[in-house]
């Protein structure tokens, strides 16, 4: 596997590759720009992620003598899965946890219908409730509520002069030579 900086590189140059020889191509509403960017997204995802890791030869794309890795998203119960307009955009913006119908890692099918299988989910949650209930004695109960309900620090908001909103003064628009009306 490549050294953390080389699969940087990497990703970069694919990425300029990709962005110079993707061929433009008019969506469903004549803008080609969101349509692209869902498919890159997408392919970013699956042949980007494996290319990047150095392991393209094996996995990313379903192809003969790659490992059989595949998520179907499918879920008829989810108001937001259909109607499906274009397809990479529902898995680039749409598509959730939730509507992972299977999932094959190697050609094993680890969940199908929405379940996974070969799992104890019993043992997990025992699991959980026990490493929850360590922490919590460990803490202490006044540790573990305050650290359940942290105190947030206050932010100071700065002024963005590229945004149409109200600003705390007009010093942001001065600066860029803006002028504003007066207020009263």
């Amino acid at each position: 596997m490549p050294e953390p900086s080389r699969r940087r590189h990497r990703w970069r140059e694919d990425v300029r590759v990709d962005r110079h020889h993707r061929q433009v191509r008019p969506g469903p509403h004549g803008d080609d720009r969101a349509d692209d960017r869902a498919q890159d997204v997408v392919g970013w995802a699956t042949r980007g992620g494996a290319r990047t890791l150095g392991l393209d030869s094996a996995v990313g794309s379903p192809e003969p003598g790659k490992k059989a890795d595949v998520v179907l998203i499918k879920n008829d119960d989810s108001p937001v899965m259909f109607p499906v307009l274009h397809p990479y955009g529902h898995i680039a913006f749409q598509a959730q946890r939730g509507d992972v119908h299977t999932v094959v890692v190697n050609g094993r099918v680890l969940k199908h219908e929405h379940r996974l299988l070969g799992t104890d989910l019993a043992k997990a949650r025992t699991a959980v409730e026990q490493t929850v209930e360590h922490l919590r004695t460990t803490l202490g109960e006044d540790e573990w509520r305050q650290g359940m309900s942290p105190e947030i620090p206050e932010s100071k908001v700065l002024d963005n002069p590229y945004m149409y909103t109200d600003y705390a003064d007009d010093s942001t628009h001065r600066a860029c030579g803006v002028r504003t009306p007066l207020r009263h």
